[in-house]
């Protein structure tokens, strides 16, 4: 048996050497998929009479691509070609150019940068006289996406973005949108460009009206491969039907379980439906799991099994038994991010050869890893956040942090400088050094200068004085408001408001979901006021602002002073990031309704299933210990508010786990409860 065979399981073996004919590869987590489709492309390299250039292989990273395209060639005797393998964009980029004239371009055609399609969209917008400032170029490129990648035609598409009031898209943005998009997509013809999207688009367009290139391309590509089919959307899923409709030797390995990217437009019933689009497919499940224990396994089971539509399987493992896995419910967030670190320092001091980067501490959203980075320096334990900046290193965090140092001290030059065309007001950089030389000359600070320059430059005054306002308003509330911390809260959220930061992110390019997720981390911010552990209860609020900013600011600093940069470091990061690593021990934290699963979906009429598949991602990670996390209140608005036990813990069955003393106590707490209640009705008989 050819080597590429010998270390492979039955299952997969079976998927190695199938070979014509449509094939769906049901892939389970740790499941060994690219050892299984690599061995699958080697031996169909070495058995076929075709060349290697007949087979193509598609993944949805260039990392993946490298990653199974270096596998082959491992397998393969050295100089044998190796198949085509790369991504569908860079799939679509080589065959654009090989047939661009067909489509009216040059095969020396142009690919536009986000920046560039923004700024052609800023020109179209002042063309059809629209202010920009309402509609954010950004907003409206992110909706040109979507019609783009719907795989319908464009009429269609833009008529379902004219009726998708209710998914999203605000009506003024879609008739801006669908009045845009002919227009964007006349000035890219003419500049011989295409964006990301076309990519994609402008293959299926050219499969649908040139004949003789969809022939020669399905001529060309005998097998094609596809990893990662959970993840494809509609325009993919159309060009895979256009290359395999003379011969559908199509094979597609995913995990419908595993189907987290519903909101970038990636479609689950594509792989749920496999068999119905392509007639007399063979379906392998591999379900044997080389990375985590059976306990944690069978508690994944339980949470997945919930989802009622999914390719029916369940996961096992050789290994025998494994540590049990744990839930611990913390008093507060604060409490469970320390508790969080203090595991953290126990398992390292029970086992030392442990390294810190077989640790991974995995939550919903981003903005929930300011308590952790809080608590893990607190302990001097190394990190990393994968995915993301460090909370206190996202630009927006420092722009509201030196919002709240310039209020307390409005002669810090540097914090003034971050704010004052965040957003833009048309404070203009000549007027910003006339005041500045101002301010030097007479030993007054640069806000001082501005303020005297007003009435110098028209073009900045309104902005000067709206900035102006804002801040003395801030200033004036903070220091008449009550002493507390939840007023403190409610103080800084408001503030965020009259500092229109949102309009910032929107004037920074970032798309709708991007300007959420950085809103919540703003927020989240700001709840941090209300778990600062004062040692002064009569503190003003301004004091309490002090104390609040420097801690931060000496927190930031000390790990950066201790840490090497090479060093084995504690993993922070989302769900979403996860996928497709694996850790010895995972820390899933934020089990809580309205974290895990998210308030927006418990709030939507939306099923729970894509957040049970992402919770069931973050399990799967761990190879060795898995333990959930959660407070059983959070400080919102410097109060404790009650928190509820994430649904997702309650479809595991108590005996897969091992519960914390404070949930025991809780469910002793209540048995007590009962049994008095019982005592008591029996007493009045």
């Amino acid at each position: 048996m050819e080597r590429y065979l010998r270390d492979l399981n039955p299952l997969q073996l079976q998927a190695a050497m199938h070979t014509d004919g449509p094939l769906l590869i049901i892939a389970g987590a740790g499941s060994g998929k690219t050892k299984t489709i690599a061995a699958r492309m080697a031996r169909m390299v070495d058995r076929s009479k075709l060349p290697a250039s007949a087979i193509l292989g598609l993944s949805f990273t260039n990392k993946a691509a490298l990653e199974l395209r270096e596998r082959v060639r491992r397998y393969l005797p050295a100089g044998t070609e190796a198949p085509w393998v790369g991504t569908f964009h860079s799939t679509c980029v080589r065959i654009l150019r090989l047939h661009a004239k067909e489509l009216g371009y040059s095969p020396h055609f142009s690919i536009v940068s986000e920046s560039d399609k923004e700024d052609l969209i800023r020109d179209l917008l002042r063309l059809i006289k629209v202010d920009e400032r309402k509609f954010k170029p950004a907003t409206i490129g992110f909706y040109i996406s979507r019609i783009k990648n719907q795989g319908a035609s464009t009429d269609r598409a833009l008529e379902d973005l004219l009726a998708s009031d209710g998914k999203g898209i605000p009506r003024d943005y879609g008739i801006i949108t669908a009045d845009l998009y002919p227009k964007y997509q006349e000035r890219l013809r003419s500049n011989q460009s295409m964006d990301f999207d076309d990519l994609l688009s402008q293959t299926d367009h050219l499969f649908s009206t040139s004949p003789n290139a969809k022939a020669s391309l399905q001529k060309r590509f005998h097998y094609l491969l596809v990893d990662e089919y959970q993840d494809t959307n509609p325009i993919q899923f159309r060009l895979l039907r256009h290359l395999t409709e003379k011969q559908p030797n199509l094979c597609v390995v995913g995990d419908d379980d595993q189907s987290i990217y519903g909101w970038r437009g990636a479609d689950s019933s594509l792989i749920l439906n496999f068999k119905q689009h392509f007639q007399g497919a063979t379906v392998v499940t591999l379900d044997q799991n080389y990375r985590s224990t059976p306990v944690i396994l069978e508690a994944a089971h339980h949470v997945i099994s919930k989802n009622r539509v999914r390719h029916p399987k369940k996961l096992w493992s050789a290994q025998e038994g494994g540590e049990p896995v744990q839930e611990t419910v913390a008093q507060d967030d604060t409490d469970e991010a320390e508790q969080v670190a203090e595991t953290l320092l126990q398992l390292k001091k029970e086992d030392p050869q442990s390294h810190w980067d077989q640790f991974a501490i995995l939550y919903r959203s981003n903005a929930q890893s300011r308590l952790y980075e809080e608590a893990l320096r607190a302990q001097q334990i190394p990190y990393r956040i994968v995915g993301g900046l460090s909370f206190l290193d996202r630009r927006e965090i420092k722009d509201l942090l030196s919002y709240w140092r310039f209020i307390l001290n409005p002669k810090d030059d540097v914090s003034l400088r971050r704010i004052l065309n965040r957003p833009k007001r048309g404070i203009v950089k000549s007027l910003i050094d006339t005041a500045n030389q101002w301010a030097l000359q007479n030993g007054q600070s640069l806000w001082e200068g501005l303020l005297a320059s007003i009435g110098q430059s028209p073009k900045s005054e309104a902005g000067l004085k709206q900035l102006q306002y804002a801040l003395e308003n801030a200033r004036m509330l903070l220091q008449k408001m009550e002493t507390s911390q939840d007023a403190l809260v409610l103080w800084a959220l408001e503030t965020l408001k009259s500092f229109q930061y949102r309009k910032t992110l929107e004037e920074d390019g970032h798309e709708p979901l991007q300007v959420q997720s950085r809103m919540e981390n703003l927020e989240e911010l700001c709840h941090g006021l209300g778990q600062l552990k004062s040692r002064n209860a009569d503190q003003s609020p301004s004091a309490l602002l002090g104390e609040y900013l420097s801690a931060l600011a000496l927190s930031e600093r000390e790990p950066k002073e201790k840490e090497e940069s090479n060093s084995p470091r504690v993993t922070l990061l989302t769900l979403h990031g996860a996928k497709g690593l694996e850790f010895d021990n995972v820390f899933l934290v934020g089990c809580e309704d309205g974290i895990t699963p998210h308030q927006k979906v418990l709030d939507s009429l939306e099923p729970l299933d894509e957040e049970r598949r992402l919770f069931y991602v973050g399990m799967t990670r761990a190879k060795k210990r898995l333990w959930f996390f959660r407070a059983s209140h959070r400080i919102r608005y410097g109060k404790a508010t009650p928190r509820n036990r994430s649904r997702f813990l309650g479809e595991i069955p108590e005996q897969s786990l091992l519960s914390s003393a404070p949930a025991q106590a809780e469910k002793v707490v209540s048995q007590l409860a009962q049994i008095r209640e019982a005592l008591q009705k029996s007493s009045t008989r």
